[in-house]
């Protein structure tokens, strides 16, 4: 009698279930976290005048409990319009005011130069690349190293700020 009762019970709650997952399709995706969290292989995407802007990636993200910051790891930066591609070990990015500061060695790389420095924040907002470390870009034809950086990405100013030294080959 038991297994009788069972299976129609079993069924009833598999179709209910099923509509209920039919019924969230309807609806904007939201996540709700509960405390700290985590995210394994995050990616942003980050969109200008309909097109992908930059995209970024990590294999981890832990949320903090206030849902403002994710601590990433192992992550990976595409700047689609520039051709370049980021890595770093590690960063944080701030989800409300979409800000990226990255606390590790940062590589970035297109097919005209290499960049490397200590750190670096990128504000979505203002299109703007700061750092404050040590930083080498490396051309073609030439190598630039120095402390401080800003780059303006409007007027595609990149200014490094002191201890420059400027190396140039002609070959």
């Amino acid at each position: 009698m038991k297994n009788f009762m069972f299976f129609p019970l079993a069924a009833l709650f598999f179709i209910l279930f099923v509509l209920l997952l039919k019924s969230e399709d309807k609806r904007d995706f939201q996540v709700h976290f509960q405390g700290a969290s985590f995210i394994e292989g995050m990616k942003i995407i980050n969109k200008r005048n309909g097109h992908e802007s930059w995209v970024l990636t990590a294999k981890r993200a832990d949320i903090d409990e206030h849902h403002n910051t994710a601590h990433l790891e192992d992550m990976e930066m595409t700047i689609k319009e520039k051709g370049l591609l980021l890595h770093a070990e590690s960063g944080i990015y701030d989800l409300t005011d979409k800000t990226l500061t990255i606390t590790s060695t940062v590589t970035a790389d297109n097919k005209s130069y290499s960049l490397i420095t200590d750190n670096v924040t990128l504000n979505s907002s203002t299109h703007n690349i700061a750092s404050a470390g040590n930083v080498k870009i490396n051309g073609k034809t030439f190598t630039i190293e120095g402390t401080g950086m800003e780059i303006t990405n409007r007027k595609q100013n990149v200014r490094i700020l002191k201890d420059v030294t400027a190396t140039f080959n002609n070959n």
